[in-house]
């Protein structure tokens, strides 16, 4: 315990719980740290319903990307070791399998659902690909607001399960089959990959959950712009969100030049009626650069 201690005395992160300072009890080093308003992220969800699953995942992954870039295997992720403060801010706390060094998993495998197959076996450890592992499942765990295997049988052996590689299964009504719960669903068979090798980076993971955004109808992705995105790639993100294309409208309407309705340093905008007898707006840029083609 007190290795553990010392490691997480020196870790500063917003999503990490924060180690007020160590006492001893009964001879036993003990941690002090602040209370949050709730003890798990399940709890958390029940009493928001409202709240974002995926960015309250992607300020998981932050938390464990600070560990892993600092050469710490947390070794029991899950969602009750995470705990959540009244404004959704998730702060992930140490366990007694908090290392710095691959460590022998032969010890605290209670947490099967969580837990990688190969730590089942005699002789394996805990790394930071294991770590992956389960927080796959904690990201599972946050979507579907309820633990990993939920709906296996109580009978079964779970163990033997995720040992033969054994997924999740995937819940249809809350990860569809479209190509944003597609994507998502992708990620997370990523992160449950057999081979430890074949797992993304906490980091890789973070990032595609920062893309993403819970919508009525399940996830949906976020527009990432860059100098690569094309006027294409904007009209198609919008369309797919109910907005209006006007392209062919435009082609229809004989514009004639006529003083801006509004004049900027980066734009001016006309005010042009349609074939329809529509008014729209029309933005132009005044500097051609990469950067202002997306504005247009």
């Amino acid at each position: 315990m007190q290795k553990v201690l010392d490691v997480w005395a020196k870790c500063k992160h917003p999503n990490l719980l924060q180690l007020i300072r160590q006492e001893t009890f009964q001879g036993r080093p003990v941690a002090v740290y602040g209370r949050l308003e709730y003890g798990g992220i399940q709890p958390y969800l029940k009493h928001h319903p409202e709240a974002d699953p995926y960015q309250l995942s992607a300020q998981i992954c932050e938390g464990v990307v600070y560990l892993h870039n600092n050469g710490i295997i947390h070794g029991n992720l899950k969602g009750r070791q995470i705990l959540v403060s009244v404004d959704g801010v998730p702060r992930i706390q140490l366990s007694i399998e908090t290392s710095t060094t691959i460590v022998d998993a032969g010890r605290g495998l209670g947490n099967i659902r969580w837990t990688a197959p190969k730590l089942f076996m005699l002789g394996f450890k805990r790394t930071l690909a294991s770590d992956v592992f389960a927080l796959g499942m904690t990201i599972l765990e946050s979507i579907i607001r309820d633990i990993p295997y939920a709906t296996m049988p109580p009978d079964c052996s779970l163990s033997q399960i995720i040992t033969a590689g054994v997924l999740p299964s995937r819940p249809i009504e809350i990860i569809p089959d479209n190509h944003a719960g597609n994507s998502v669903w992708g990620i997370l068979c990523e992160c449950w990959s057999h081979r430890p090798d074949d797992r993304p980076a906490a980091a890789h993971v973070r990032d595609f959950l920062l893309t993403v955004s819970q919508a009525s109808g399940g996830p949906v992705l976020k527009l990432v712009v860059s100098e690569g995105t094309t006027m294409q790639d904007l009209v198609s993100h919008f369309e797919g969100r109910g907005l209006m294309n006007y392209t062919n409208l435009l082609q229809e309407t004989d514009i004639t030049a006529a003083a801006p309705y509004s004049d900027t340093k980066l734009a001016n905008v006309y005010k042009v009626q349609l074939s329809n007898q529509q008014w729209v707006a029309i933005k132009c840029v005044k500097h051609v650069t990469p950067y202002k083609n997306i504005k247009v």
